[in-house]
């Protein structure tokens, strides 16, 4: 079972305090040793209850040098633990959003538009960029080879969960990984801007090599406007997330 967990060291300080906190969580270890660390543990076991009180006691712990969180025993570092409590105080949030069925959307004002499953999830595209969703486009994930881009789904998977395992999204319990990699199944092995007229050669000029075809990209700016071949992979994924 995936778990999440915060080490840290308590002091004559902060002792008690720290302790009258750790004792709300369903699952610790607390060292009566203060040489030695302790340990808070969260996992889908224990959701969403000990969620909040995660969140708020690494703000209190996280100015420690020694404090760290770890997913799957895999130390993380601060800025990785950012992303750790980012999709927490999301998944704590949720329940104040008026349309829980689009809460999970890439963002605002995009509904229908799930992405990969998860809005925190954002390396490479799904729907184009919106929002945080800059990353770098699926289409653009592959080699380009005479008139065609072909498109790496392992790589795109490899990719997604590494992210996934990083940010700890398998703990999150409106995310599926086995679903985010069915999204990926779903795209198309090549794209030939010849035979599709929803897509159009990219070119790029540098100093050496002139003016030259580094891939394709999408015709229209937003994924969901587009017909033919691209709409039906659209209308696809919709559908899968529809279920």
């Amino acid at each position: 079972m995936h778990e999440i967990e915060i080490k840290f060291y308590r002091n004559s300080r902060n002792a008690k305090k720290l302790q009258g906190i750790v004792e709300d969580f369903s699952h610790y270890e607390l060292a009566h040793d203060l040489s030695n660390p302790c340990f808070i543990y969260i996992n889908k076991d224990c959701y969403p209850e000990d969620m909040q009180l995660f969140t708020y006691f690494w703000d209190i712990v996280k100015k420690y040098k020694t404090s760290v969180i770890s997913v799957d025993e895999r130390m993380l570092s601060k800025d990785q633990a950012k992303d750790i409590i980012d999709w927490m105080n999301c998944y704590g949030n949720r329940e104040y959003f008026p349309d829980q069925e689009d809460y999970c959307c890439i963002s605002p004002g995009t509904k229908h538009l799930h992405g990969w499953g998860c809005k925190k999830l954002c390396s490479i595209t799904r729907h184009g960029r919106f929002g945080r969703h800059n990353g770098l486009p699926w289409y653009k994930v592959g080699a380009f080879k005479s008139v065609e881009q072909c498109i790496d789904k392992q790589a795109i998977k490899d990719k997604l969960v590494e992210e996934a395992g990083t940010k700890g999204l398998q703990l999150c319990p409106m995310f599926s990984l086995e679903k985010a990699l069915q999204y990926v199944d779903l795209l198309p092995d090549t794209i030939n801007p010849e035979k599709d007229m929803e897509w159009v050669y990219d070119f790029q000029d540098d100093p050496v090599q002139g003016m030259h075809i580094v891939g394709v990209k999408p015709k229209y700016s937003r994924m969901e406007s587009f017909s033919n071949t691209v709409n039906e992979f659209t209308i696809k994924l919709l559908k899968e997330d529809e279920r």
